[in-house]
């Protein structure tokens, strides 16, 4: 640790020409900085008025950080597309009011994600493992366990086995890794959290709906918005929600297709979609597809300026650069300045 130097007044009155006025929100102080780190030159306090004529570069960097350059009111607020707020669809079991929910899905142009029971594919009421891959295209096939049992009530080497032989079935019908999982009747205990990314989940939705917008603090205990009963309220409150200061939303409906037919409500659901669906500001998204996307956003990497951005994954991540969207590439760093 470097003692704290008491500033000498021309010092503060060399800050003050260069005009370096740090924002208060920022709690920095210049005078935490070493004084021989600044370009100081202060021996022994017998000349604390010198100050070295050559121009250091934290200097520059101190001084770019009070005009702004480093300060550019940068927000990692946006979802692809420069939008602020996303739509995810989530539906258990594989049953065969599955297909009817999902032509009413693609008309609308709604994504979302599907979690299957392997063990139960090609029984009555359930869909054929044949149909698999072209039914759910261009959505997400999600893990259900091999026979949907209760998670916390079998031994740990059940729910390996139940995790990883849907995981398997599953992978082989989707020709791609399948990461994502929701918990059989919505149960689950510590044990069973503690397995699960040892068997390749990287996330579980619950059935706590919490009837909010706001992203997991946990993606293995990922609490939904709503189930589809409360989905016409609370979507017609996601599209009028305004923000002043602009975070990411999120409206996560999840349910079981059977409960339309059960209900007699399919309409309520043509209803929804038509609301929600082929709108310019909303991101359509499949869970997987929110929780890559959140991760590429948080492995952005800033030069200490704030300046330049480097963004490490294969996705484009959009931010907020003084109240506009910007995109940053996969794989290419972008000057911000």
């Amino acid at each position: 640790m470097h003692a704290r130097h008491k500033p000498s007044r021309s010092l503060w009155k060399r800050t003050e020409i260069m005009n370096l006025t740090i924002h208060p929100c920022k709690r920095f102080h210049l005078f935490h900085i070493p004084i021989h780190f600044l370009g100081v030159r202060h021996e022994n306090a017998g000349n604390p008025d010198r100050i070295e004529n050559k121009p250091m570069n934290v200097w520059k960097y101190l001084k770019n950080l009070a005009k702004g350059r480093s300060g550019m009111n940068l927000r990692l607020n946006l979802f692809p597309g420069g939008v602020s707020k996303a739509l995810t669809l989530s539906y258990d079991d594989g049953v065969h009011q599955d297909r009817r929910l999902v032509e009413i899905m693609n008309r609308h142009r709604i994504r979302g994600t599907f979690h299957l029971n392997s063990g139960f594919l090609d029984h009555e009421n359930h869909i054929t493992a044949a149909e698999v891959p072209e039914l759910y295209q261009g959505h997400e096939v999600s893990v259900h366990t091999r026979t949907h049992p209760f998670l916390e009530r079998i031994p740990r080497e059940g729910v390996l086995t139940q995790i990883l032989q849907d995981r398997s079935a599953l992978e082989e019908l989707a020709s791609y890794p399948v990461r994502g999982m929701s918990y059989p009747y919505g149960t689950y205990n510590a044990d069973v959290l503690a397995l699960l990314p040892a068997l390749g989940i990287e996330y579980s939705r619950t059935v706590k709906s919490h009837g909010q917008f706001t992203l997991p603090d946990n993606w293995l205990e990922w609490h939904p918005t709503c189930h589809h009963n409360d989905m016409m309220t609370l979507g017609k409150s996601f599209l009028e929600l305004t923000q002043v200061h602009p975070a990411m939303q999120l409206l996560y409906v999840w349910g079981h297709s059977y409960e339309f037919d059960r209900n007699n409500n399919w309409e309520e659901f043509e209803s929804f979609c038509e609301m929600m669906g082929g709108r310019e500001d909303l991101w359509y998204a499949t869970n997987i597809e929110i929780v890559d996307y959140l991760h590429a956003v948080r492995q952005l990497r800033f030069s200490a300026s704030q300046a330049l951005v480097y963004n490490p994954s294969s996705l484009d991540v959009w931010i907020s650069v003084s109240g506009e969207p910007c995109r940053i590439p996969g794989g290419r760093t972008v000057s911000l300045g």
